[in-house]
């Protein structure tokens, strides 16, 4: 039996494909604009958090594996790909933990869309993963940029309504449902609507997606 490795962290991304990234920027970036927004996100956020030392780093796709850009992703950060699997995100996230945490004690998963996520954040949340099996970090808009578990239970992402500002005030009813105690990072912000590209302006690599 192989022995348990410590802690992980997966990151959730989609093809950079126009029509098929970040489409709810779309109406302020266009198809091609709002795609490549996703790929300047995924970098960033892979570059942000990469810290082999103290964690592994897992890219899971959502769309071809194969992509150009997920290998490039895999070359440049020396990282392992998974294609993500299941109808909703809440059946692909409950997958990738299920299958993740037969190998680690602990697992983060991140989105890509906060490129203020560090090592800082993903650090602090192994940390908290030491006192309670449930840690999230809330994001302004009422989601959440990242969610880490010691345990998995698919009643924590049943009838959850994904991308809507009552993501994150779901989850705290499911853990509590299950009686699981949870830590809470500070909240974050995150890029999902033309309003939210505002923010960028103050980020170095990113004004061209800035909104005035």
């Amino acid at each position: 039996m192989r022995p348990i490795k410590k802690q992980v962290v997966i990151v959730f991304a989609k093809s950079p494909i126009p029509g098929f990234a970040k489409t709810r920027l779309v109406p302020a970036l266009g198809e091609s604009g709002a795609a490549e927004l996703h790929r300047r996100l995924v970098l960033t956020t892979l570059g942000g958090i990469g810290n082999l030392q103290s964690w592994d780093l897992q890219l899971w796709c959502a769309g071809d594996i194969n992509h150009v850009f997920f290998q490039e992703c895999a070359r440049k950060f020396d990282i392992s790909l998974y294609s993500q699997w299941g109808e909703t995100l809440g059946n692909r996230m409950f997958n990738a933990f299920e299958c993740t945490l037969k190998e680690y004690e602990k697992v983060v998963i991140v989105g890509t869309d906060c490129p203020l996520l560090n090592q800082s954040v993903i650090s602090q949340a192994f940390q908290y993963l030491d006192e309670t099996p449930a840690v999230i970090n809330p994001a302004d808009d009422g989601g959440y940029v990242l969610l880490g578990l010691k345990k998995v239970d698919e009643k924590i992402f049943n009838s959850v309504d994904w991308g809507t500002s009552t993501v994150a005030e779901q989850t705290y009813i499911r853990l509590s449902e299950l009686k699981w105690q949870y830590s809470l990072l500070p909240s974050l912000w995150d890029v999902d609507i033309p309003e939210d590209l505002i923010k960028l302006r103050e980020l170095d690599g990113f004004y061209a997606f800035a909104r005035e």
